[in-house]
């Protein structure tokens, strides 16, 4: 396998296309201002971010993967009571009328037992969160709002922990 992989590289004519695509003129001007954007910090993030998701959202999809062995005996309202309490040990996300994913998955973070993988709805398609712990997780989703968190109590082959988790609208 080679060190590095999913090389992305951009030149002029991808500028050019995007603007076709979204129906603006090839311009000096457009071609330049597009440029100028995309070489920012924050472009090479975006494309960091996607990268990260895909493979988050490939791992275990289809047969053929090493699982961990399961040794998890909870069922929802023992995992909704633990939850409660998790919220109690932190006074200030308790008192929050409409959690965020940000605030569930920071006190799922301060679980000293269990890790938690997420599965949730996210504009149209299903996002899966391996590990709370140890997942980079995008700032837009964060940034939503909890409706509620089920315990997902079918053997998945995980050692975490698995919820899905239903956005408000």
């Amino acid at each position: 396998m080679d060190e590095w992989f999913g090389k992305v590289r951009w030149c002029e004519d991808d500028l050019k296309s995007a603007l076709k695509t979204q129906g603006y003129p090839v311009t000096k001007n457009n071609v330049a201002k597009l440029y100028d954007i995309c070489s920012h910090h924050c472009f090479t993030d975006c494309m960091i971010e996607a990268g990260w998701e895909y493979m988050y959202n490939m791992i275990g999809y289809d047969d053929g993967w090493d699982k961990y062995e399961r040794n998890i005996s909870m069922n929802n309202e023992e995992f909704q009571a633990r939850l409660a309490e998790l919220y109690k040990e932190n006074p200030m996300i308790a008192r929050s009328k409409s959690k965020t994913v940000n605030e569930l998955v920071y006190v799922l973070r301060q679980d000293k037992e269990f890790d938690y993988n997420i599965a949730m709805e996210e504009d149209g398609a299903w996002t899966c969160i391996p590990s709370v712990k140890e997942t980079f997780i995008p700032v837009r989703t964060l940034a939503k709002h909890v409706k509620t968190v089920i315990y997902d109590d079918d053997d998945l082959g995980c050692e975490e922990i698995s919820l899905t988790v239903v956005l408000e609208d």
